[in-house]
């Protein structure tokens, strides 16, 4: 992630860029406004509503408190405030700011209701998520409650216990809050997380995945330099890095210590001193690129995180941009489409996010915010940025032909083009002109155009310094030369380029200002040269008209395979050419009429005006095409254009439209096609349709009595059009800058205002708005007097009216109503209370309009009363008489629909316009400069965003009676017979309800009804009241939190009546699935709030309290506060009793014979939600679930064994947990502690470790013995409070008599003891699910473990029985049912008192000997798993006979190989569990592993390896470890198990030395894992004894190897690399195919990419000198010259000191005597100057030309060799030293072979990367040098 702050952005509506500071100091000083509201014609009433409504939330919010109304109150004012915020974003006081987040903050913390906490936590964090409202120095909050409630929710394993269900998301919520709020902990804090989170920092246990993420999560970093040095990073830096270096490979905590580093890097530039930290950086950074194959094992690198912290180096470390610079060398290459791979889409990410962190670190240091500071020092400087740019643009080049993540290239040349315009405009030119010479190459042309469209406006706005000229000039040109790319064939070419003349014709004002050179002396040489230029603005905008006509052509007409959609049909969606066709057209005309002067607007308008009176077409995209264009002529010049098109449509339509015409049932599309541009011709300004009143009510009243249905559309439309028009509040176009475009260019010069930024504080919008009049609004009364009122009237006797007719009516009311509803009041009966809550709640609808403003009113009541009134007398006659004309019931819904929620704009609307808004903002924004980079336009989009975003806000928390009335009749649609009339108006009920909190109240007793299971309901309204149920995912009605609406509708689910009708069965189940999957967790008893918040509430009270935000309403009184307290209470009381409710009758449910199989389950399912930890288990449900465990069904038995583990889990008896008190702590390991902390085996934590010396061998030591369950404690520091379990002899509860147990208790023994229960069990349980898959289930293991937990050793026997039983069947399933029984028992016993255990025992091993000594194959791995299940949930001190019994069966001689793999198996599965605290264990077992290095059996050896790294897993070189502790409890070194592994390989080595081996090269594979008894048969007869056991133990070591680099944490040992000879010598070894497979496979995978750090680098290097020195077979050293190569390049960075060493290394390899290793060094070489490890010099070149003067035919090739691996090192470039080896090699190109091949495949290979940009490579030759190259590659022709 780039940045914290990156993932908490605000909406689309409202984000950071869109507030400003208040300027006027005479005004109360708010946080933040919003600068768009500030330009709104009612800007005072805003302020007016917004200052009463932050008065009244500030009031609900105390209220809520002290009355104790959180479950309602309180979340209704976190709602009100989130969305006060999104309006008017932080306009309220500090004071009030911090009293309101310190009221929020004590409700953050574990057990309050998830649901209310996580309503609360977005608002938190919305609150804080601006850095620059508040510091530390404002408010603190307290870290620990926070992370109490992170733990639980993360992993407290709630849901998968299944007895809580969280909300959804709930998590990342949390998350995203202590990303906002670390930044106010206390600074003492750090000190306390450090001390909470260290002791979990154990390497080998996932503690230390949750104590480094932890650290991460909740360390600030936000402080000054004194602060971080005392309190900050100056406590844990040191430490974190530490950890970071010494785990090198295969950490999972690398993520969290990058983003640390990031944070601080970012936080606080200049605090760390990076500079000896650049190599490690950037040599992980490059292995993470996935470039060549050296790739490692886990090798991992967060690039998202690591571009952060480079960037913020950039300009503060001196090195980091050469670093920088030389990746991008390095990968440069990598670019090119022609090496597409893997590697692409890391790069291209990789460039991705290092030019989005550099433009949000310039953003940050320019914008002069304060939060946090940089010093000016630290800020990047304009030399740093453009080497930064520089160092990139190669890289950026090549990436932009690329074939992965294209759209990551128009951003990353954006926001270069932004950083750095001088250098990359240039740069882009040359990609521009190239690819507009011929259009025929449509990939390189269209993805050129996509960089010309972004890099646009930064070339617009350029401005040229002295003596130095721009590229605005050439735009013209260039815009020119783009119109022949305008192609209908080929649709994304064409889509660019209207993208690029959008921009451009919407940017700079189109009016010619060449006459001004000759007018004015005060132009710049620049300027002249731009003025100049636009003279061919006429010409461009012809062009442009030219080509807008004949696509319009080409649209009506097919030319081409676009499925364009007749005007006969009723409705047609454009397909992708047609959308690009409408929007593109849209775009481009839109900039020339509204951004040109009159002489060019007239120029476009003519030519559309001809277009329009001269053609005719029948297809939809080209009527609404020009009827776009049409509205944008007139509503630009509207005096000018709109008499003119009024005219001519006025005319056409007269003409079109005969008496006939209203009685076809067809029209023809002439009419259509003339309402269609009738309907953009009245988008016009009100004062010129008022202008023209007449003749537009001559045309409406023309259109309207159409009947045809496709004409009646276009119809409606033109009057919604013309009623908008005159009943909104909209903008008008700038008139100012219009007038200016005319203006003498001495008096104003357009070309100095092309792309120019808005400033916003002066941009006036006074006078540009149109708000509604007493005019306007008259004329629209007249419209809708004269249509909508003889609609009403008509409608009132549907009965004499054809379906024709009344779907007529239908479509012109909705029309009216849409087109008017702006000033149509709101309902204004009386309140309908649905919900009683103590608290007050004011809602008042949103402003959109200033005070006074007329609105249109009825004679007596609304308009939308009047209509409802009608559609409520018309719905009977629809439901019976005319219910199958849905056309026309789906208009009668959406009038319902526009009367709730519409009020000029609805949602979809504005989803459009702010999609619109955001796309615009992505071409035409800066991200620099936010909304201060706005162009004009862009400003004025997002004015109207703003200004539609408060339109579409519908007040909807009072529901008046109109409401109810409409919800019925919703309801009463909901169920009709018809599919088409149930969906929307189900559809339109689903938001209703959702909108008008606790609604559904009203219908949901009528839907109940309707399931009832006596109810006679048809099918059709059964489905209904279904899918009005269901509807609404997580907002369904049927997961409403409310306890009485459960109670009716979950038992009511159950007991309908069933149907075997497909769709109810489908429903049913979709109505289980969203219940189960779902389902929230809530309380039955609501929490009250401690009485500590009532003083915070009472403070909030008081802020503010003598200005503008003083609360509304004091206190309550005591009074308010007792009926509070009255109403609550009762309230909890019907929740238990609706809670006891619904239990019982879904208990009664699953036990009712009458009721299909389906709905008992389905009771049975929603039974099984109900267990809850707050509320007692109805004991008749245990009995169920436990009956339901010996069910025949599949799905009821896992239901029913996983119901009753959860009930075990929440009814265990409760363990007693003591503080542990070791016996001394060592200095600096507890509290407190600081770094560095000396961490390993040590004296005080040797109590924690298996000692076989001090293990409790009798009852009173083992009831005293302090266990410890968790592997991390104590290994790295001590925590303040160890809690772990009391001794044994404390837990009486758990060691409970039979008859001390509950009834319900006894009832479970009793069960499971029965023994039909027993037989059943045992039997079904142990059947197989799926043949050969089953594998050890927790949820069953977790039920036993629950039992012997629960009740000690009571149910042992019965056990015993059943473990005899199921090992005595040979089946999968009864061993699988065997293991987890096994598990669960002693997992059970941990905390049973010593004699049970040892009863247990005395049993359990003789038992498990017997098993496991006749272990089955297909029975080892889920043996295995319950072993490891046993041993991860205890102390091995606990396990001592398991642990001796393991150790026996290993030890015991076996009679085949795989039970001696398979009980090491399980004793490695044992003590892998117990990590550390088992050294004595693993170095008791160590002396049998090296005893087994030479095993004939290849599974024994695979066993064998991977224990053996298991063994020296311990030994990491950070460790320190005590030497005065006994060498049995020290880790076992791996310098000790190469030691014993080349003790066997002596023989083995003398062959490789000899090269005694098959000359046959083979490829290489993975090593086998599987058993080969036959191994040794594949070697040669006469070996000796010496050589078998070398190649055994050969095969052993590289299995060891393999498995040591998957697992290993430390440092790659480098004693790995002394045997690369070996297995390189072995990978070519034909006579024994697992052997040289493993020896090519650890080569390839791991060897060659091993991780080098820069201290080991030497010591590498010699080695290397020493292995081909060696004097080893010449396909070893061609081997050993690949892998150090690919090895030298993965870890490039840690040789930058032996470069020359590693060079001449490789080099004298070219000297050698076989051609085959020539040619390996050779290779070598040129990847080394390839990925600039080597510079070419002069000298270096010098050398291969004197090696080819030599007489020695060898060196003469080497010295060829090194040339051609010169020219190879550049593939895509020509650097100046080239030409002249080229030349040399020319003329050497006839000698004697080798020498002629390796030239001529060179020079081939050099004409095939060169070809594609030959033409520029040229020119870096001269004549005779290309003369030459010529001869040589091209081929003599003969002619006769």
């Amino acid at each position: 992630m780039g940045s914290d702050a990156d993932e908490l952005n605000g909406s689309d509506v409202e984000n950071d860029d869109d507030v400003m500071e208040d300027a006027d100091p005479n005004r109360l000083i708010f946080q933040k406004t919003v600068w768009t509201l500030q330009k709104l014609p009612y800007s005072a009433e805003i302020e007016e509503q917004a200052d009463e409504h932050f008065r009244v939330i500030k009031t609900g919010f105390a209220h809520s408190v002290l009355l104790k109304d959180i479950r309602r109150g309180m979340l209704h004012y976190c709602t009100e405030l989130d969305r006060y915020i999104s309006l008017h974003s932080y306009r309220f006081t500090k004071e009030d700011h911090i009293a309101l987040l310190r009221l929020l903050a004590p409700f953050i913390k574990k057990g309050e209701i998830y649901r209310d906490v996580r309503v609360m936590i977005r608002t938190m964090t919305t609150l804080l998520k601006k850095r620059d409202c508040l510091t530390r120095n404002d408010i603190t909050f307290d870290w620990r409650p926070i992370y109490e409630l992170y733990e639980e929710v993360a992993y407290g394993n709630l849901e998968e216990d299944g007895v809580f269900l969280m909300p959804e998301g709930f998590k990342d919520d949390i998350t995203k809050f202590i990303r906002v709020v670390r930044e106010f902990w206390p600074l003492e804090a750090t000190q306390h997380i450090l001390d909470e989170f260290r002791p979990l920092l154990c390497p080998w246990d996932e503690a230390m995945l949750k104590g480094m993420k932890m650290l991460q999560m909740f360390l600030p970093t936000v402080m000054t330099r004194e602060e971080h040095a005392e309190f900050g990073a100056g406590l844990w830096f040191e430490e974190v890095w530490h950890h970071f270096v010494s785990i090198q490979s295969n950490s999972l905590v690398e993520p969290y210590q990058v983003h640390l580093f990031t944070r601080v890097s970012r936080d606080c530039p200049g605090l760390i001193d990076w500079s000896d930290k650049l190599n490690l950086m950037f040599s992980k950074l490059m292995r993470s690129l996935r470039l060549g194959r050296g790739l490692g094992f886990n090798q991992t690198f967060p690039v998202q995180n690591a571009t952060v912290w480079l960037v913020y180096m950039l300009g503060v470390e001196k090195e980091a941009q050469s670093y920088l610079t030389r990746l991008m060398v390095l990968t440069e290459s990598f670019l090119h489409p022609s090496n597409y791979g893997a590697h692409s889409s890391h790069l291209l990410n990789l460039l991705y996010r290092l030019v989005n962190e550099m433009v949000s670190r310039i953003k940050r240091e320019r914008s002069g915010k304060p939060q946090p500071v940089v010093p000016d020092h630290l800020k990047i400087t304009d030399e740093a940025l453009n080497e930064f740019v520089v160092s990139l643009l190669p890289c950026v080049k090549l990436a932009i032909f690329t074939k992965v993540k294209q759209e990551y290239i128009s951003y990353i040349i954006k926001n270069l083009a932004v950083l750095a315009p001088k250098i990359v405009i240039p740069a882009i030119l040359e990609i521009v002109y190239p690819a507009l010479e011929t259009v025929t190459e449509p990939h390189r042309l269209t993805q050129s155009l996509s960089c010309l469209f972004v890099a646009l406006i930064p070339m617009l706005r350029e401005e040229a310094a002295s003596g130095e000229r721009t590229r605005k000039a050439e735009i013209v040109v260039l815009l020119t030369a783009l119109l022949p790319a305008i192609d209908p064939n080929d649709i994304k070419k064409t889509l660019l380029c209207f993208q690029v003349f959008g921009i451009m014709v919407n940017t700079v004002p189109l009016v010619d200002c060449s006459e001004a050179v000759h007018l004015r002396d005060d132009l710049t040489e620049d300027e002249k040269e731009v003025c100049s230029a636009t003279a061919n603005f006429e010409g461009l905008v012809c062009g442009i008209m030219d080509k807008i006509m004949g696509l319009l052509d080409w649209g009506a007409n097919g030319a081409s395979s676009c499925g364009h959609g007749s005007l006969a049909k009723n409705s047609h969606k454009f397909n992708i050419e047609e959308h690009v066709l409408h929007d593109g057209v849209r775009m481009v005309y839109k900039g020339i009429v509204m951004n040109s002067s009159t002489e060019i607007y007239m120029l476009a308008t003519d030519r559309l005006y001809q277009f329009v009176s001269e053609s005719l077409y029948d297809s939809h995209v080209v009527a609404s095409t020009v009827s776009e264009m049409i509205s944008l002529t007139v509503r630009a010049r509207p005096e000018i254009s709109f008499h003119r098109f009024l005219a001519l449509i006025s005319k056409k339509l007269h003409e079109a439209i005969t008496p006939d015409s209203y009685e076809e049932e067809k029209v023809n599309f002439t009419i259509t096609y003339w309402l269609s541009l009738a309907s953009g011709l009245f988008r016009v300004q009100a004062p010129f349709i008022l202008a023209h009143a007449e003749e537009v009510k001559a045309i409406v009243r023309l259109i309207l009595p159409i009947k045809c249905s496709i004409g009646i559309n276009f119809a409606c439309k033109t009057l919604q059009r013309v009623l908008r028009s005159v009943t909104l509040c909209y903008q008008d176009v700038d008139r100012v800058a219009l007038a200016n475009y005319d203006k003498p260019l001495d008096q104003h010069l357009p070309i100095r205002s092309w792309a120019a930024r808005l400033d916003r504080k002066a941009y006036d919008t006074a006078g540009r708005w149109f708000v509604p009049t007493a005019e306007s609004i008259g004329f629209a009364r007249e419209i809708l007097d004269e249509h909508l009122t003889k609609c009403l009237e008509k409608i009132s006797d549907p009965a004499a009216l054809s379906k024709q007719e009344l779907f007529h009516e239908m479509l012109v009311i909705l029309s009216s109503m849409q087109g008017a509803s702006f000033s149509l009041p709101a309902f204004n009966s009386p309140i309908v209370r649905v919900n009683h809550m103590p608290t007050f709640i004011e809602v008042y609808p949103v402003v959109t309009r200033p005070a006074g403003t007329p609105e249109l009113t009825a004679p007596t009541g609304t308009v939308r009363g009047q209509v409802l009134a009608a559609m409520e007398r018309l719905l009977p006659f629809l439901l019976t008489v005319r219910e199958s004309e849905v056309k026309t019931m789906a208009a009668f819904i959406s009038i319902l629909s526009n009367l709730v929620f519409s009020r000029g704009s609805d949602r979809t609307k504005l989803q459009q316009i702010i999609s619109t808004h955001r796309i615009a903002r992505l071409m035409m924004g800066d991200r620099l400069y936010g909304t201060s980079g706005y162009i004009k336009a862009l400003a004025e989009e997002s004015i109207n965003v703003a200004h539609q975003n408060r339109v579409q806000l519908v007040s909807t928390y009072h529901l008046t009676e109109e409401h109810k009335r409409i919800i019925d009749i919703l309801a009463k649609i909901s169920i009709s017979s018809y599919a088409e009339n149930r969906r929307p108006a189900q559809s339109v009920l689903s938001r209703v309800l959702r909108e008008f909190p606790y609604s559904f109240t009203l219908v949901m007793d009528d839907i109940l009804a309707l399931l009832a299971p006596d109810a006679q309901t048809p099918h059709a309204q059964m489905k209904g009241a279904l899918y009005m149920l269901i509807d609404g995912k997580r907002l369904a009605l049927v997961l409403r939190q409310n306890w009485e609406i459960a109670a009716k509708v979950w038992p009511t689910l159950v007991r309908m009546k069933h149907s075997e009708r497909p769709s109810i069965i489908r429903l049913l189940e979709i109505a289980q699935n969203t219940i189960v999957d779902s389902f929230e967790s809530y309380r039955i008893q609501e929490l009250t709030p401690d009485p500590s918040v009532d003083a915070l509430a009472l403070a909030l009270l008081e802020s503010g309290k003598e200005g503008k935000h003083a609360a509304k309403f004091g206190a309550p009184d005591a009074t308010m506060r007792k009926e509070a307290e009255e109403y609550m209470r009762a309230q909890n009381d019907l929740n238990k009793r609706s809670y006891d409710s619904l239990v019982q009758e879904l208990l009664a449910s699953t036990v009712d014979c009458s009721l299909h199989w389906r709905h008992t389950d389905l009771a049975q399912v929603f039974l099984s939600i109900l267990i809850r930890r707050d509320a007692e288990v109805n004991p008749d449900c245990i009995r169920l679930f436990l009956r339901l465990c010996i069910h025949d069904s599949l799905k009821t038995r896992k239901m029913g064994i996983a119901y009753v583990g959860a009930w075990l889990r929440i009814n265990k008896p409760l363990a007693i947990k003591r503080d542990l008190q070791p016996q001394f702590i060592e200095e600096n390991r507890g509290p407190g502690a600081k770094w560095p902390i000396q961490y390993g085996v040590r004296k005080d934590n040797m109590c924690m470790q298996y000692d076989a010396n001090s293990l409790p061998s009798n009852a009173s030591e083992w009831e005293s013995f302090p266990f410890v369950g968790k592997m991390h404690w104590a290994f790295y520091a001590w925590p303040a409070h160890l809690k772990t379990y009391a001794p044994v002899a404390e837990q009486a509860p758990i060691n409970r008599p039979y008859e001390e147990l509950s009834e319900i208790e006894q009832f479970v023994v009793d069960t499971l003891r029965d023994p039909a229960f027993a037989l059943r069990f045992r039997e079904l349980f142990s059947i197989e699910e799926k043949k050969g898959e089953d594998k050890f289930n927790v949820v069953t293991f977790s039920f036993f473990l629950g039992v012997f937990r629960s009740y000690n050793d009571q149910l042992l026997p019965v056990f015993i029985e059943h473990l005899e039983a199921l090992v005595a069947k040979d089946e999968a399933g009864a061993t699988k049912l065997a293991t987890e029984m096994l598990a669960g028992i002693v997992n059970g016993s941990k905390m049973w008192k010593f004699e049970k255990v040892e009863n247990m025992w005395k049993w359990l091993a003789p038992f498990l000997t017997r098993v496991l000594s006749n272990l089955k194959d297909n029975a080892q791995r889920n043996w295995g798993t319950a072993i490891a299940a046993i041993c991860g949930s205890s102390e091995s001190r606990m396990l001592q006979p398991l642990i001796d019994l393991l150790f026996e069966l290993t030890l015991r001689p076996s009679e085949n190989c795989f039970m001696t793999s398979a009980r090491l198996f399980l004793l490695q599965s044992a003590l892998c569990q117990f990590e550390w605290r088992c050294l004595q264990l693993w170095n008791r077992l160590s002396p049998y592993l090296m005893a087994q290095l030479a095993q004939p059996y290849s599974n024994i050896r695979d066993r064998v390896a991977s224990s053996l790294v298991t063994l020296t897993w311990f030994d990491l070189p950070a460790m320190t470890n005590d030497p005065e502790i006994p060498a049995e409890f020290h880790p076992y070194r791996v310098d000790a198990v190469f030691d014993a592994f080349d003790g066997l390989l002596g023989d083995v080595w003398e062959e490789a030395r000899r090269g005694e081996s098959s000359d046959s090269v083979v490829g290489s594979a993975a090593p086998s894992a599987s058993a080969s008894a036959a191994s040794l048969c594949s070697m040669n007869g006469g070996d000796t004894e010496g050589k078998k056991t070398g190649r055994l133990a050969l095969k052993s070591l590289t299995q060891f190897i393999y498995t040591y680099g998957a697992q290993t944490l430390g440092e790659t040992s480098l004693r790995i690399l002394n045997y690369m000879p070996l297995l390189a010598h072995f990978s070519f070894d034909q006579g024994d195919d697992e052997l040289r497979n493993g020896c090519a496979s650890t080569l390839k995978d791991f060897v060659s990419s091993i991780f080098v750090v820069s201290g080991n680098a030497e010591a590498v290097c010699g080695l290397f000198e020493k292995c081909l020195s060696a004097g080893y077979s010449w396909k070893v050293r061609m081997v050993l010259i690949n892998e150090i190569s690919t090895l030298v390049f993965s870890n490039s960075y840690a040789f930058d000191a032996h470069r020359e060493r590693v060079g001449r290394l490789i080099a004298s390899q070219m000297a050698d005597e076989r051609l085959e290793v020539r040619e390996s060094a050779a290779a070598a070489v040129s990847l080394f100057i390839h990925s600039g490890y080597l510079p070419v010099t002069e000298a270096f070149i010098a050398e291969f030309i004197a090696a080819v003067a030599s007489d020695s035919l060898t060196l003469r090739h080497s010295g060829v060799l090194g040339l051609c691996s010169i020219v190879q090192a550049f593939p895509y470039s020509v650097p100046p030293f080239m030409p002249d080896i080229l030349a040399f090699l020319c003329r050497h190109g006839r000698e004697k072979e080798p020498i002629k091949e390796t030239i001529k495949k060179a020079l081939a290979e050099f004409k095939r990367t060169h070809q594609d940009c030959w033409h520029e490579h040229k020119e870096a030759f001269t004549e005779d040098q290309l003369v030459q190259l010529t001869d040589f590659l091209v081929s003599p022709n003969y002619y006769v």
